[in-house]
């Protein structure tokens, strides 16, 4: 590792600083190019959503109501349904994390 890299270390991504520049300017093109595009397709969804109850509609004053959603909502019952399907995709990017880390850590020590 040399004074100028910024104390930068491969990894299965990127093997210089450069590349990581670049991994982290077209992750930011694509995020802006999906929102772009999901800002068109945002009243279908909520209007779909509404439509198959997945989402009270503003007339039933939703207790959480969602921003561009046109006043539909949850309530507390599809809240916490909500946090439990949002929740699941962060417990297994933890659990991929720690895995990695472990493997990491019994390969350095068999070394």
């Amino acid at each position: 590792m040399s004074d100028h890299d910024g104390g930068f270390q491969p990894n299965a991504l990127a093997q210089t600083p450069g590349e990581l520049l670049i991994i982290l300017m077209a992750g930011a093109a694509v995020a802006g190019a999906l929102f772009t595009a999901g800002s068109g397709l945002t009243a279908d969804l909520m209007g779909w959503l509404v439509e198959h109850s997945v989402l009270l509609p503003a007339a039933r004053d939703p207790q959480f109501p969602i921003p561009l959603a046109g006043g539909a909502g949850l309530d507390g019952p599809r809240l916490m349904v909500a946090a439990g399907v949002g929740t699941m995709p962060a417990a297994w990017a933890v659990d991929e994390l720690a895995r990695r880390i472990v493997r990491r850590h019994r390969e350095r020590d068999l070394v």
